[in-house]
């Protein structure tokens, strides 16, 4: 079989494989995917790029509504939209490009095995592989950034290496599109920029002094497209807060702790980090350094990692590798030494995606050398069989891990007892919430939840994240914002543990109405006394 067919056969059985994971899914499901096709919906009916919701308290809001993606990037929210643009507003409208673009990334790890090892059956494994993915397999086709960041970011790569290989402007041209792109998706993929440009410097040194023009020229092409794409956003973002980049995503560099990240009137500063003390700050980092290779491990199902470094380590000095290596160690630097509580908390899970079609492109070269290292010491092994029968193997488990999981989301757990509710009972609660506050108090405006964007999606109502650091700060927020009732349900803040064992235990805490949540948990609604509304 040729290589085109390999690919073409590749991507139509990618997209059958994400129609079928996507069209049981019936709304978003989880915090940041409601985030974006809210937003997706105020661009579909004409409100323009603004959220509904107060989901951080980072760069001090204003007010409701607010500018969007302040924090987070916009390309997710865009791609939502066209969807729906195309097909109506609905969910299922929302992830067309989801499970389009998604299908993409299977072929590209068969290409790039097929690159470096030169054989058929390692580029079908490889896509296989990145096919069914583990924990990624229902995430590719939610209207999140894990599918348009992997894709652009191993675009980059890629067309990069075809650059430093070929000489010719127009690679140049299209890894700095992609960086753009990848840029657009989540805000790490400005590290392209770096080891891009550190790439080329590096390229080997000649005589010739038109060499060094020519570095010039390239890195010169590739940071032109790269601001082709990221200079309208960086146009919008100075118009609506005064600086091409917002404040929220770095004030997270200062947090002590994860719950910072939704605390109220938290100084959150160089003077404030640098008073935690030299111990605890190095702590954090070697911690953030263990879970992030054990995130990193995890995304490749574990059982496939140990395969990837062999195959990465065997065919090291490959130069397609060049790039990606470079590329792996900025996301790991930057994840433990700067982003080093985000990173532990879904950071690098999200930013690992671009990380899974190079690794499965490496899986199938490494469990050729480990098999054929144990056939020398087994004489009975057949050591060509053998990998064959480890190789389809390995992506047999992989399908199986993968339906599995994807089966857990959708469906009620059948190992142990999940946090989450199945996949289209997730927050449902908020509906009831929203018709007894129809019925009794019509003038209820916002609400404080422990999750804005999902009970707007599900109500239309604006709504505030409930501040995590004390009591006096929940009053705080809740007076300068205007929310006179609080929903306090399973998963909440600590300084409300109490109140959830007690619902009559906090004064100025008034219980109006309870529920009951997917998983027959208690969920309270509250009157915030001295808050008017």
């Amino acid at each position: 079989m040729t290589v085109r067919r390999t690919l073409a056969g590749l991507f139509l059985i990618s997209l059958l494989v994400r129609l079928l994971t996507a069209l049981p899914l019936r709304q978003p499901g989880y915090f940041d995917a409601y985030s974006y096709v809210n937003v997706a919906r105020n661009l579909l009916h004409g409100q323009g790029l603004v959220e509904n919701v107060i989901w951080n308290f980072l760069d001090n809001p204003a007010g409701i509504p607010r500018p969007s993606h302040l924090y987070w990037m916009p390309l997710s929210t865009f791609l939502a939209y066209a969807g729906m643009r195309l097909f109506g507003d609905s969910y299922r409208a929302s992830q067309t490009f989801f499970v389009l673009l998604s299908s993409l990334l299977p072929p590209l790890s068969a290409w790039i095995a097929y690159r470096v090892w030169r054989n058929i059956r390692y580029a079908w494994i490889a896509g296989l592989l990145t096919l069914f993915s583990g924990f990624y397999f229902i995430y590719w086709v939610t209207p999140e950034n894990w599918t348009p960041f992997a894709l652009a970011v191993d675009i980059s790569l890629l067309t990069l290496y075809a650059g430093l290989h070929t000489g010719r402007g127009r690679y140049f041209a299209a890894a700095g599109l992609a960086a753009g792109f990848a840029h657009l998706a989540r805000a790490d993929g400005i590290l392209l920029l770096p080891v891009a440009l550190l790439v080329i410097a590096a390229q080997p040194k000649t005589r010739n002094p038109k060499s060094k023009i020519q570095n010039l020229k390239s890195a010169t092409i590739l940071l032109g497209f790269y601001f082709v794409v990221m200079t309208p956003w960086f146009y919008r973002n100075w118009l609506v807060v005064g600086t091409p980049l917002p404040s929220a995503g770095t004030k997270t560099i200062f947090l002590r702790s994860y719950e910072d990240f939704f605390s109220y009137g938290l100084d959150l500063t160089w003077g404030s980090y640098l008073a935690w003390g030299i111990g605890p700050i190095v702590r954090s980092k070697l911690d953030a350094g263990l879970w992030n290779l054990i995130i990193l491990a995890g995304a490749l199902q574990f059982f496939l990692a140990p395969f990837a470094v062999i195959g990465w380590w065997r065919n090291r000095r490959h130069p397609l590798w060049r790039p990606f290596f470079l590329y792996g160690a900025a996301l790991f630097a930057a994840m433990v030494l700067v982003f080093t509580f985000p990173s532990r908390r879904g950071s690098m899970l999200h930013s690992a995606a671009a990380l899974i079609p190079f690794a499965c492109a490496a899986v199938p070269g490494g469990i050729e050398s480990a098999v054929a290292f144990i056939a020398r010491r087994r004489h009975s092994w057949d050591a060509g069989e053998a990998q064959r029968f480890f190789g389809w193997g390995f992506v047999g488990l992989s399908v199986l891990i993968s339906l599995f999981l994807y089966a857990q989301a959708i469906h009620k757990p059948w190992l142990g007892e999940s946090l989450l509710p199945p996949w289209n009972q997730r927050s449902l609660v908020y509906q009831d919430v929203n018709a007894w506050l129809r019925t009794h108090d019509r003038a209820a405006g916002r609400l404080m939840v422990v999750d804005p964007p999902a009970l707007h999606y599900f109500t239309g109502r604006e709504a505030v994240v409930i501040p995590n650091n004390s009591v006096e700060a929940i009053r705080r927020a809740a007076q300068r914002y205007d929310v006179a009732y609080l929903v306090l349900e399973h998963d909440h803040v600590v300084p409300l543990n109490s109140l959830y064992q007690d619902p009559q235990s906090l004064a100025g805490f008034e219980l109006r109405a309870r529920f009951q949540d997917a998983k027959e948990q208690p969920v309270y609604l509250f009157r915030l006394k001295g808050v008017e509304h």
